[in-house]
This record gives structure tokens, sequence and C-alpha cells, in this order.
């Protein structure tokens, strides 16, 4: 029955942990780590933008435990909101090594938005990513001539977009 509701986002993969124990203490640590990831995934970003690390810690506090986690930290689609950061992570690291890894962990960030019960903010994320990388390319010179090869790089993320929302397919239809 899980499936036909978009916001149970039953293929999320944290919610495993609960399906396969539907306890209050499985419900308990998956609201825990909610907050961890948000905190760690938050870190990633802020480091990855040059933030120093205390700087980083005191930032990635601040989003994990924010009014709006806080607010409805208990629902589930808190789970597109929390994975942000991991995705604004992988678009900065691959803007700046242009490898396959980074494409690869930005690709299932965004299934995981995809797959996490809030279908507005995947959505609003995957635009904010494609925003983000055509800015970066506009602002930032990178010595090489022709439209194809200044956007490459918001093309590749364009291209993760779309394989992250075939993987997501099966939730989103």
């Amino acid at each position: 029955p899980y499936l036909a509701n978009y916001q149970s986002a039953p293929l999320f993969p944290l919610q495993a942990i609960f399906f396969a124990h539907p306890t209050l203490a499985a419900g308990t640590a998956l609201f825990l780590l909610r907050y961890l990831l948000a905190f760690w995934w938050a870190g990633l970003a802020l480091r990855e933008a040059g933030v120093s690390l205390p700087g980083a810690i005191v930032g990635a506090l601040t989003y994990a435990f924010s009014g709006y986690f806080i607010r409805y930290g208990a629902l589930v689609h808190v789970y597109a909101e929390m994975t942000l950061p991991l995705a604004v992570f992988f678009v900065m690291r691959f803007l700046r090594t242009k490898r396959v890894a980074p494409w690869m962990g930005l690709t299932g960030a965004l299934t995981l938005v995809s797959l996490g019960g809030n279908a507005e903010s995947a959505v609003c994320l995957a635009g904010f990513v494609l925003l983000y990388a055509v800015g970066h390319t506009l602002v930032v010179q990178h010595g090489e001539e022709g439209i194809i090869a200044r956007f490459g790089p918001a093309l590749a993320i364009a291209g993760a977009i779309i394989v992250a929302g075939f993987v997501a397919s099966a939730q989103l239809l």
C-alpha cells in the first residue's frame, strides 16, 4: 500500500530500517539518523565550498537543527531536504574536478531526493542544481572556446538529473 502514496517514501533507502523492524526504537533511530545525516552532509558541502572546519560545523548544526527540521523532522518528506547538501556537495565537486565519481554521486543524491517523498522539493532541487551549474559556467572562465565546451559541465549535470529521474521513476510514477 505504501507504493501508492508518494509521500510515504517507500523506496527511500533509510525507510528499510523501519520497514524491516517497525517498532518505536527503529522509528526513533530513523528520526535521529535524519538529523545526523543532514548535519554530516551539510558539513561536507560547506567544506567543499571552502568554509573553515569550525565554520562548517556551526553551519551544519544550524542547517540540521533549523526550524524547518525541528518542525517537520518527524515527517517523511524531510528526506528530500535532508539530501540537499549532499547534492550541492557533489555539484561543487564535479564542477571543480570534472570527474565521473562526483557525477555519479550527484546522480545518486538526486535519486535520493526524488525518492524522498516530496516531489516539489525534488523538482526545486533539480532546478537549483542546474541553475548553479549554468551560473558557474557563466562566471568561471575555463579558457575553453565554443558553447559546448563551455556548457559541458551544465549539460552533464542535466544528464545526471535525467538519469536520477529515470532511476526513481518507479516511485515518481
